[in-house]
Order: structure tokens, then sequence, then C-alpha cells
């Protein structure tokens, strides 16, 4: 095994019927003989965590209700702890992951990592604060005249925008209903 790679979780029997999450097995016939392939998957020491691409529409000043949003290229992103590296994979991609925990995923490297400052890729350059949208990224303007929410992956957290004061009520067992005023941009959970 090269020196850099690594199975993707101990070898103590603690952790062996992780094993049996993400092996693949192959069995065919050659000749008079059954081959059994035992696929193993090899990590590198660079954890990634994953990024869920969304648009976000931002409100273009002086006016009522026209947003600049950026066109995502990409369904998700992966980067290395630092920001140093980052790759994008698609949804397919994703599902096709193996799961060795509830946080950790293995998935086959189907895309090249790339370095963050050498890259002009859309995505990357947005995770961090930025002042201006960058060149590399696709823009479209809309125009909108209610709330629009979104979804935080399969959570109860929702991303909204509100181009106009809105109202959302909160109902809770047990508890009288209150009213939240809401306008601009936020998460509600």
């Amino acid at each position: 095994m090269p020196s850099d790679l690594s199975l993707p979780n101990p070898t103590s029997a603690t952790y062996q019927h992780l094993l049996l999450r993400i092996i693949s097995i192959d069995v065919f016939l050659k000749g008079y003989f059954l081959v059994c392939v035992i696929s193993l998957p090899l990590t590198n020491n660079v954890f990634y965590h994953l990024y869920h691409v969304l648009l976000l529409p931002i409100k273009i000043k002086v006016t009522d209700s026209i947003f600049i949003f950026i066109q995502p290229q990409h369904d998700y992103l992966l980067m290395d702890t630092a920001k140093w590296y980052f790759t994008s994979l698609g949804v397919d991609e994703i599902n096709n992951c193996k799961v060795v925990s509830k946080v950790h995923k293995v998935n086959k490297q189907t895309q090249q990592v790339q370095p963050t400052h050498l890259d002009e890729e859309c995505e990357a350059q947005t995770i961090e604060t930025i002042r201006s949208i960058p060149a590399s990224c696709s823009q479209r303007i809309i125009e909108l005249n209610h709330t629009l929410w979104t979804q935080l992956d399969n959570s109860e957290r929702w991303l909204y925008v509100v181009p106009k004061t809105d109202v959302l009520m909160v109902l809770c067992s047990k508890q009288e209903p209150s009213v939240i005023n809401l306008l601009g941009v936020g998460i509600s959970s």
C-alpha cells in the first residue's frame, strides 16, 4: 500500500464491521475458476468538508424587488479543512458515496483536486466572505415579489429571502402562537 494512503477507518476489531459498509465484491467465472475480487477504498489523510451549493438572491441596492444571484455550476463542493484544495461533485456522485459513519463518507475520486488559490472556480471563491461577485461566476438577475423558502439538508432549518416585510407564524404545541416579522435574507430554525 502506498505510504500516503490508508484504510478509511482503523483495522481494530471495534471497527471491522464498518469495512462491510464500504467494500465491493465482484464475482465472475474465468474458464473453470470462480473469481472473487474484493475492492476496498483507500484514502489519503486529508478530510474534506461537503458544501451543498445553493443559489442565494441578494437584493440590488436602490431597488425594491430586483435581486442578483450566482448560478451554481456544481451541486456540491468538497473543500479541505484549511480551504487550500477543493473539487466539485454532482448529485449522482453524492448518491454513490459509501457511508462509513454518520459524518464520514467515501467516494471514488472522479474529479481532480485543485488548489483554491490557483483556480478561478466560482463556487470555491465564494466559500469565503466576498465583497463582490467574482468575474468567473455566472450571474442572473430576477424580480422577486414574494418570499422564497429553501429547506436546508432535510432538516427543520430554512433559508429565506424576503423582498417585502412578511409574517411568519410559529405554532408550537402547548404554547401560544408567535408572530415574527421577516425582511431580507436569513435562516429560520
